[in-house]
């Protein structure tokens, strides 16, 4: 990204953008959390503040780091700045205490998880996840469970824009959904299949409490904890070609087009093990804050 800057901006304003796009960043933050305490004042000047169960959270972060094979940008790749986005929640008067959960939660554990915090009920053969009220509420340990992921499907259009960068093309020279990159992340490991065109697939693994970028790859073959992870990974991945394959013959490809549906992409779900759904998509992991 940076070499490609540097073409077209010269060396030394090239030099000057990755502070310049970071307080854009910090400022883009400051501004959506005065609009998020305006929406909680409101709340608060209606008196129904300790009433009201408020939730924050994000779809994905960002790489701003120099090192992510894709800086400044969230769809082409999986570390763990994409992937670790927000989960705050308020609701004194619906049980949950100010601190920090520690185990994982998921996308697809939202929505259980409210319900429950909510008192309600849902329909549990049609509602992936898990509901991690009990455990946000400390009246349970927080479940061991895997969060998985995939970079997106590309639109035609996005990638016909990026196929002319070199260090795009080599990691996706087709829209294949066979070049999708899959990660897992467990309370403190990071797992992903990572392609490059020179190497192909790269099983790695990362200890996120030494390692919280994920820079330095400890995949050992000889470990059969890391291995049975990267071999769910692969079935992973191939739950959701075939997935892709069977959207493309049910939804028309304008539908798609309009639509955006780049990473909406869903397959068989595995409620019954402990590794968790994993044949969903954009399963990110998120850390959970109570506030008081």
């Amino acid at each position: 990204m940076m070499r490609l800057a540097e073409s077209r901006l010269g060396v030394e304003s090239a030099g000057r953008l990755p502070e310049a796009i970071e307080l854009l960043y910090r400022a883009d933050i400051s501004k959506l959390d005065s609009i998020v305490e305006g929406i909680v004042g409101a709340v608060e000047e209606q008196g129904l503040l300790d009433d009201s169960l408020i939730i924050f959270t994000a779809d994905h972060g960002e790489a701003m780091h120099a090192d992510a094979p894709f800086r400044w940008s969230h769809s082409f790749q999986l570390t763990p700045e994409v992937l670790n986005v927000p989960l705050i929640i308020r609701g004194p008067n619906y049980g949950v205490p100010a601190g920090r959960y520690t185990g994982v939660t998921r996308s697809i554990d939202l929505l259980p998880t409210l319900a429950g915090l909510a008192g309600l009920s849902l329909p549990t053969d049609d509602i992936a996840g898990f509901d991690l009220s009990a455990a946000v509420r400390r009246g349970s340990e927080p479940p061991e469970l895997l969060a998985f992921s995939h970079t997106s499907l590309y639109l035609d259009l996005t990638w016909d824009q990026y196929k002319g960068y070199a260090g795009f093309r080599a990691r996706f020279p087709t829209r294949n959904p066979e070049l999708m990159w899959v990660s897992a992340r467990s309370s403190t490991f990071f797992f992903r299949l990572h392609r490059t065109s020179k190497s192909g697939w790269q099983p790695e693994a990362f200890d996120l409490n030494r390692d919280p970028l994920a820079l330095e790859n400890i995949y050992d073959e000889a470990d059969m904890q890391q291995r049975t992870i990267i071999n769910e990974l692969k079935r992973y991945q191939e739950d959701l070609v075939t997935a892709v394959g069977a959207l493309d013959n049910t939804v028309p490809s304008e539908v798609f087009e309009r639509q955006g549906m780049h990473c909406a992409v869903s397959g068989t779900s595995n409620k019954g093990s402990a590794l968790g759904q994993s044949g969903w998509a954009r399963c990110k992991s998120v850390k959970v804050n109570a506030v008081p």
